[in-house]
Order: C-alpha cells, then sequence, then structure tokens
C-alpha cells in the first residue's frame, strides 16, 4: 500500500477550501456569520466548478488511501507482532489522527450548503475516528482537542437539514453550541459586528428588551442597582440600559468581543466565560457588591443555547427576591421541523416543541416552552411574551421572542 504524505492530504484538503476565500471575506470562521447568511453565501453555496470538482476528487482519492485505523500504521517499525508499543511513534499517531480528523472536519464545513450528505459523511467520520483511536490519545491536550473536535462534529452534523439527507427525522441530542464554536465564530467577526448587525441587519433587540422592561415596571425613569448583561458581546446591550443601572456587569465566551466591549467604557465589570460564571449561587459572595443582581438581560444569546432551564434556574436564584427583573429574546420557533426535523419536547411525547437547531447553527425556542421553563422555575411572566421582528436576514424578516419575567412570589424569600 502506498504511503500518503500527510502534507499532500492536508495541502490538498486546503486548495480547495481556500478556493472560495474571497467568496468568505465578511465571515466568521465557519463561512457563516453569526447571525446566519450575509450577502456573500450564494457564490458560497454554488456548485462546485471543474476545477473545484478536480481538487475534490484527488482529496477523496488521498483519503481513500489512507489505513481506516489512522496512516501511521503504514509503517510496521512501530509494531511488535502486531502490537503498537513505540513512543515515538504513538505521537506520529497522535499527530496524523488529529490531521485527518481536522481535514474531515474542514471538508464537513465546506460541504455544509453545497452537499449535505457528503458534509453529513465527514461530520460522522470525525466522531468515529476519535471513538475509534481512543487509545492513542493518552495526554489531556490532544483529550480536550479530540472531544471538542468531537462535538463541534456532532453539532454541525445535528444542523444539517433532515430532508437534503433524505430522512424525516433527525435524532435530537444537542442542547448547546460547542464553547469552541462559539470563540472560534466571533474572533475574527469582533471587530466588524456592530457594523454588520445595526447597518446590514438592523439588528434591534437590545431596544426592544430595553423597551419591554420599561413597560414591565411600568416606568421609563426606574434605575436598577445591579445588572447583569448575559452574553454581552461588544456591549450593544449594554449601551441601552447603562442609564438605568448604578453597577453594569457583562459576562461572554468570546474574549475579543469583551475586548470590544471594554473600549466603550459602559461596564462596571466584564468576565470572559461561559455565561453561568456571572451567576453565583446564593452560597457565593461578591465582597465588591454583595450576592444579588434586580436586572439580568440576555439579547440574542440564547440562539447558543437549546435547552434553557439550568441558565433559568441559575439566574433566578441570582436575582433580588423582591424586584428582581429577568428580560432576554429568543428567535421563534414557528412551526415543527420546517425542513422535516422533529423539535426536541419538553417532556412527554404529547408536551409542545421546545426547542430546535437551525440550519444556520442557531437554535429558536417556542413561546409554549419558554412559559413552561419559567413556570417550572420559579418566574412568572410580565404582561405577555412578545413577537417582534429582531432583525432582517437576506431581505426577510427574522421573528423573535421578548419576555420579561420576574420571580413568583412563592419564590421570593
Amino acid at each position: 500500500k502506498t504511503v500518503v504524505p500527510d502534507s499532500e492530504v492536508d495541502w490538498t484538503a486546503r486548495l480547495l477550501i481556500e478556493s472560495r476565500k474571497s467568496e468568505r471575506e465578511g465571515n466568521g470562521e465557519d463561512g457563516d456569520g453569526p447571525y446566519g447568511d450575509d450577502a456573500g453565501r450564494r457564490r458560497r453555496d454554488r456548485p462546485l466548478d471543474d476545477v473545484e470538482e478536480r481538487l475534490y476528487q484527488r482529496v477523496v482519492a488521498l483519503l481513500g488511501s489512507i489505513d481506516a485505523d489512522i496512516c501511521g500504521r503504514n509503517d510496521n517499525s512501530n509494531y511488535d507482532d502486531g502490537i503498537y508499543n513505540d513512543t515515538s511513534g504513538k505521537m506520529v499517531q497522535r499527530r496524523r489522527l488529529r490531521l485527518l480528523a481536522n481535514v474531515h472536519y474542514s471538508l464537513g464545513k465546506f460541504f455544509r450548503k453545497i452537499r449535505p450528505k457528503d458534509a453529513a459523511m465527514y461530520f460522522d467520520t470525525v466522531v468515529a475516528m476519535i471513538k475509534k483511536n481512543n487509545e492513542i490519545i493518552d495526554d489531556e491536550e490532544n483529550a480536550e482537542w479530540m472531544r471538542s473536535m468531537a462535538a463541534r462534529s456532532a453539532f454541525f452534523r445535528a444542523a444539517l437539514p433532515a430532508s437534503a439527507l433524505g430522512t424525516t427525522t433527525t435524532a435530537k441530542t444537542i442542547d448547546r453550541c460547542p464553547p469552541e464554536h462559539v470563540r472560534a465564530l466571533y474572533r475574527s467577526f469582533a471587530p466588524r459586528f456592530d457594523n454588520l448587525l445595526v447597518e446590514k441587519l438592523h439588528y434591534e433587540t437590545p431596544d426592544l428588551v430595553r423597551r419591554a422592561i420599561e413597560r414591565a415596571v411600568g416606568s421609563s425613569t426606574r434605575r436598577f442597582d445591579r445588572a447583569l448583561d448575559l452574553g454581552c458581546g461588544t456591549g450593544l446591550s449594554g449601551v441601552v440600559v447603562r442609564g438605568a443601572v448604578q453597577f453594569l456587569r457583562g459576562v461572554d465566551l468570546s474574549p475579543e468581543m469583551v475586548d470590544v466591549a471594554r473600549k466603550r467604557g459602559i461596564y462596571d465589570d466584564l468576565i470572559v466565560g461561559e455565561l453561568e460564571r456571572g451567576l453565583p449561587s446564593l452560597e457565593e459572595e461578591d465582597d465588591n457588591y454583595g450576592k444579588y443582581y434586580d436586572l439580568v438581560l440576555a439579547c440574542d444569546v440564547f440562539v447558543h443555547l437549546g435547552d434553557l432551564r439550568g441558565i433559568f434556574r441559575a439566574v433566578r436564584k441570582s436575582l433580588t427576591p423582591k424586584k428582581g427583573i429577568f428580560a432576554f429574546s429568543t428567535e421563534l420557533l414557528q412551526s415543527e421541523g420546517r425542513d422535516g426535523r422533529r423539535t426536541v419536547k419538553a417532556g412527554a411525547p404529547s408536551d409542545p416543541p421546545s426547542y430546535f437547531l437551525q440550519e444556520c447553527a442557531r437554535f429558536a425556542h417556542s413561546s409554549s416552552y419558554l412559559k413552561q421553563l419559567a413556570n417550572d422555575e420559579g418566574f412568572e411572566v410580565i404582561g405577555e411574551l412578545e413577537t417582534a421582528v429582531i432583525r432582517v436576514n437576506r431581505g426577510k424578516d427574522v421573528l423573535g421572542t421578548i419576555a420579561v419575567m420576574q420571580p413568583k412570589p412563592s419564590c421570593r424569600n
């Protein structure tokens, strides 16, 4: 069997993928901006041209010539009676496993909108490859990288439209975006985030949430002592509430987005990390500012979370018992599986749809799910859930839900 150099597989796949680099300008790492499709999507999603098709067939041929159990085993110098026993050879195996996993993952992303069936195959291959070769991943750094790669592959696999794959339903086990995907998505996007959202996509969610808060409390002049901005991003939401709060804390997973928010000079404290890092438990003390918030807002952040139960519970425990306000937005789930997929159910099979991972890799939530979750987790909706246009995508309105809640009287203790 011919030994295929690692570099040839890698650079041939890169050449294919980079052939559309100019058509992806203005987007994040994955070729899709965090708000779905931009003006360049139609060009990116065109079928392969003749040159690209030849490159792709070369990639397929190269991958087909590599042993299924990782190509390093073409070299028997690292084996004794068929048993792998050489430490340096194991390092080569790990390096090749990472390379091949990355090539398959990159091809999966490349074909998401062009050939969904091929994309599914590549994402499935990454997961299977990592599982099959788990015995050579014996250090924490590589183990974490492999866990991340498998999680991202499973996530994008779940977002593929079932109708394009020739199936009617897709098992739904993904309940949030992998953190590594979120960080990568916003890494290069942060500097132009505000311009794209406000100028091109007519993003209005922060203003919609602010006005909903004012209606809920019956005043535009109420001031809040302590506010937490979950998924603060570049600070667009912080700008609209800054005048109404004494202390404003923001938390976001993307360091680059937080850097932009910091330059605004409107936050008293900024945290880089998961949303839960901004929500201390009741047992934790905040030496500077006490335990509770009287306002927690989350503008356009729950698109990265499917199951909201944990975050609802943490928010309720972090709100001031008598006057705390929880205000947030979601993308609206309008129908059950518009492309043929089954949405996740809130409980029993007869329960209404709860959330749905869309093809754009963003979660949408049903109003019935939000109401049920609020009731289960000790919240009451102030007024009604509002349906509103939260932005524009490819010339079409994107509907969202704007919600304002407070702890139930029985939970105000």
